[in-house]
């Protein structure tokens, strides 16, 4: 599902993710430890942005820059990457009973590929090493993802 947000609404989405940015910097987070600082940034803003593509296509609520330690949108989880082919990662300790959603693009022009339950995307042929550097983790494909149409 192709999703195009309005300038204001991207605007929106630059304040809410440098805030959070913001909180974790004081709050000494490493959650983006193989990115520079420079780099965590951008990588905030476009997650904020692929909530509210995700909150779009689905008709919840975003909760603006949201409340650390709760799900991204109102009972679900979003995963962004700028790979068109990219894949949802999913950690461990990430929750069993939500649905996590899988959000590609940048810039205000994003594609929702579809969703997976956590239990279900935390199998052990998905367990591995993407990206040089980061922690492994659950990379779930495209393929393997529900669709939109069918709700969770």
């Amino acid at each position: 599902m192709r999703i195009n947000l309005t300038n204001s609404m991207i605007l929106n989405g630059v304040v809410a993710g440098a805030l959070r940015r913001l909180e974790a910097r004081q709050d000494g987070q490493k959650n983006m430890a193989v990115l520079d600082q420079y780099h965590q940034w951008g990588a905030e803003i476009e997650s904020v942005l692929g909530e509210m593509a995700v909150a779009m296509a689905t008709d919840k609520f975003w909760l603006g820059k949201g409340v650390k330690c709760t799900p991204d949108l109102f009972g679900a989880e979003v995963r962004s990457t700028l790979y068109t082919n990219g894949h949802l990662r999913l950690q461990k300790d990430d929750s069993d009973d939500l649905p996590f959603y899988l959000v590609t693009g940048a810039h205000g022009v994003y594609t929702v590929h579809g969703w997976i339950y956590g239990r279900d995307g935390k199998q052990e042929k998905y367990w591995g090493e993407k990206m040089k550097g980061a922690p492994s983790a659950y990379w779930v494909p495209q393929s393997d993802l529900n669709p939109m149409e069918m709700k969770p």
